[in-house]
């Protein structure tokens, strides 16, 4: 093994630099080499110590054909040179390579992987035994062994490498040639083929180690920028929560507030309509009075949102007959549906739930004011129905049905779907978002099963409640007593 083993170059400029976002191709090539020289110093034990293994051996085969004195000293150079790169390893153990030192560390590593390469040319040609053809092999094959580890160890460094393989290969082919004999000049010939081979495997070596090493700081580099980039969008992601948390803190702590005025013109408009006895005048105030209750429907899911956004709804779950949420939406819709023309059918059922009554009320109203807008001829069926420890809560109608590109799309928070025609005032498309917000606080999710052209059902679960006796029968709701208020003077008083 040779001690060329470990030679490194900072001085080198890199091959074939390539720019990296964010660094330029010198501050790359500077990595590189620097990168470079750290490689070779760190396998300089295994070059230090196969040399060390070759030259006891060499000496230890030629003790009795070559003079005492000649091999003392050149055991001795070679001794004392892998003691000074010895001593070299250690200060870089100790105290690494300071920033920009590469090109001086590189140059003392070459300086080393020099004088070995003397040495092991010099046992070429000093230690050459003309009569002797085994110890010639002996002597041979111990260079070329050396000479073949300095193709991996010496690779990250290419100056180190030539600056130990040409004064090792050139003399052993002189001395070989020197000689004149037709086996010495194959014996000069296989050396030069053998040093050109080694001279074109190194290089694909140390190119591979570059580029390695370049792609290596290539993906540090944007692994650094994407960090960089995270911590910048967290952090605008962060601001970004802050001022919408604000935002729906303030809808929902001012929502009284902001209600009274509309109560307020709700108010004025009605007893304004008392007042006038124009059926111009009237329309005029009934249009204002049609406005009013749109507004104040469409700011109160505005209001809804702010309040689900912000998590000041928090569910209060209790067990209760689902009959009595039924009774009251049969009570709110059977009119509207009337109005339009449409059945709605609320089937009754004697099951109790384990949920929180006011907002599992408001998601079937609006699922129910849902699909009473987008039906035009048939109904709505409103049923509830036991499946295990569970009741599965379900909203049928006959409407214009959800395209299957639109399906995710409808709970989105201001997305309308196609409406028919006649299908009355349309929303602001906040419904089925709420709906959906609403399933996920009362612990279930939402789904959405639907034909184009012939309606849609949607569905959820809600885990089930023991039955209380005498709050559910099972049979349909008594029939809600109507009175006659005609000339029934009504006082409402608002307090703030």
């Amino acid at each position: 093994m040779s001690d060329s083993t470990a030679s490194s170059h900072g001085e080198q400029p890199p091959d074939d630099p390539s720019e990296v976002p964010g660094s330029s191709s010198a501050e790359l090539g500077e990595r590189v080499a620097a990168e470079r020289v750290r490689m070779i110093y760190n396998q300089l034990p295994v070059s230090i110590s196969g040399t060390m293994i070759g030259v006891v051996v060499l000496v230890v085969m030629l003790r009795e054909v070559v003079p005492a004195p000649v091999l003392a000293g050149w055991f001795g150079m070679m001794l004392a040179n892998q003691g000074w790169r010895l001593a070299l390893y250690l200060r870089f153990r100790k105290r690494g390579i300071p920033p920009g030192g590469h090109p001086r560390w590189g140059r003392l590593w070459a300086i080393g992987a020099a004088i070995s390469g003397v040495l092991w040319g010099a046992a070429g040609v000093r230690l050459f035994v003309p009569d002797s053809p085994a110890h010639q092999t002996i002597v041979l094959v111990l260079i070329f062994a050396v000479t073949g580890t300095g193709v991996a160890l010496l690779a990250p460094h290419p100056p180190s490498f030539y600056v130990f393989l040409f004064p090792t290969m050139i003399p052993v082919l002189v001395r070989n040639a020197w000689e004149g004999d037709p086996v010495h000049l194959a014996v000069a010939f296989i050396v030069a083929v053998m040093t050109l081979s080694i001279i074109g495997v190194h290089r694909r070596n140390s190119a591979m180690i570059g580029e390695s090493l370049r792609n290596r700081y290539r993906n540090m580099e944007l692994v650094e920028r994407l960090q960089k980039q995270n911590v910048e969008l967290d952090r605008a992601r962060q601001l970004a929560e802050q001022a919408s948390r604000a935002k729906t803190r303030f809808f929902a702590a001012a929502s009284h507030d902001l209600r009274q005025p509309l109560h307020a013109l709700g108010l004025f408009a009605g007893a304004l309509s008392e007042r006038l006895h124009d059926p111009a005048v009237l329309n005029l105030v009934h249009s204002i009075n049609s406005s009013v209750d749109a507004l104040e429907s469409l700011f109160n899911e505005l209001l809804d949102m702010s309040k689900l956004d912000a998590g000041v709804i928090r569910p209060m779950h209790d067990d209760f007959a689902v009959q009595t949420v039924l009774n009251r939406l049969a009570l709110d819709f059977e009119p509207e549906a009337a109005e339009r023309g449409l059945r709605l059918i609320i089937r009754p059922t004697p099951e109790c739930v384990c949920s929180a009554p006011v907002l599992l009320e408001r998601v079937l109203r609006n699922l129910l004011m849902n699909g009473l807008r987008n039906t035009r001829r048939g109904g709505v069926l409103l049923a509830c129905r036991r499946r295990g420890s569970r009741l599965r809560f379900e909203v049928w109608d006959s409407g214009v049905g959800i395209p299957e590109e639109q399906r995710e799309r409808i709970f989105e928070e201001f997305y309308q779907g196609a409406r028919p025609a006649d299908g009355g005032r349309k929303g602001m498309g906040l419904g089925l978002s709420i709906v959906q917000r609403l399933c996920r606080l009362l612990g279930s999710e939402i789904h959405l099963a639907s034909r184009p052209g012939r309606g849609s059902v949607f569905r959820f679960d809600l885990p089930a409640g023991p039955t209380r006796t005498g709050e559910a029968t099972g049979r349909p709701p008594a029939e809600t007593p109507r009175y006659d208020f005609a000339g029934v003077v009504a006082l409402v008083i608002v307090g703030s």
